[in-house]
């Protein structure tokens, strides 16, 4: 590589094109937004698409009522009368693209009561129940582009965020090449700076040694004075940029 500026030091990063570019796309923030756009879209995608995933839903109810008898068949005066109850249900449901709803529904009860008309001091009482709706008019859709409009839409969505991605990734690699090879370029530019001074230098001094020795009149030396003069002022731009 080309030598740096008086004045780089010594902590300097050295960046392949390779490297120079993996570390643009972690660094840069448009990209790391789009990112986040991108996986926003995702997720929106995912909740349109919950409105036709089966839903699990369970319940439990427990009641306990004490309370004197109203008559002499449920209990003696005085006496306090108590019913407990228990129940537990856990349905499973679905909703299909044409409007459909099924589901299935289990019920689990269980009953205690000291009434004294009570058939027995503990009942159960299971039951599991199907449903089928389908909808005639409001709801009902036999093409199922229009249920899945929501989806479409957000799938949409999510197929701009992750091409605009792409168009940044490729905006900053573009930047980053570009400015990759300027740096390259001023950097040779340097080391040709330093060189044409150097020469200017040693044909200043060959100059004068010719002077000295009678072989070229004393005119000369301005010329060779003026050449090291523009070579300097050239570098000292290099260095500048």
């Amino acid at each position: 590589p080309p030598p740096l500026p008086p004045g780089a030091g010594g902590n300097v990063w050295q960046l392949s094109l390779s490297d120079a570019l993996q570390v643009a796309l972690h660094e840069n923030l448009g990209i790391q937004i789009e990112r986040d756009q991108v996986q926003i879209g995702h997720l929106a995608e995912v909740e349109a698409s919950g409105h036709f995933e089966p839903t699990l839903t369970a319940s439990y109810l427990h009641t306990t009522d004490t309370e004197p008898p109203l008559t002499a068949q449920e209990g003696v005066a005085g006496a306090l009368v108590t019913d407990r109850t228990d129940d537990f249900q856990i349905s499973l449901g679905d909703t299909f693209e044409t409007g459909t709803q099924l589901s299935l529904t289990l019920d689990n009860g269980r009953a205690a009561s000291t009434l004294g008309t009570a058939g027995e001091p503990l009942n159960w009482r299971t039951t599991l129940s199907v449903g089928f709706t389908q909808p005639r008019r409001r709801g009902v859709a036999y093409d199922l582009v229009i249920p899945r409009v929501d989806i479409l839409r957000a799938r949409i969505a999510s197929d701009r965020e992750r091409a605009q991605l792409s168009v940044v990734a490729q905006d900053v690699i573009e930047q980053t090449e570009d400015a990759y090879w300027d740096v390259v370029a001023a950097l040779y530019g340097y080391d040709l700076q330093v060189r044409s001074d150097k020469r200017a230098e040693d044909q200043l001094a060959l100059t004068k040694r010719q002077i000295a020795a009678g072989t070229l009149p004393p005119s000369d030396i301005i010329a060779a004075q003026s050449t090291l003069a523009q070579r300097e002022l050239g570098l000292v731009q290099a260095e500048e940029q």
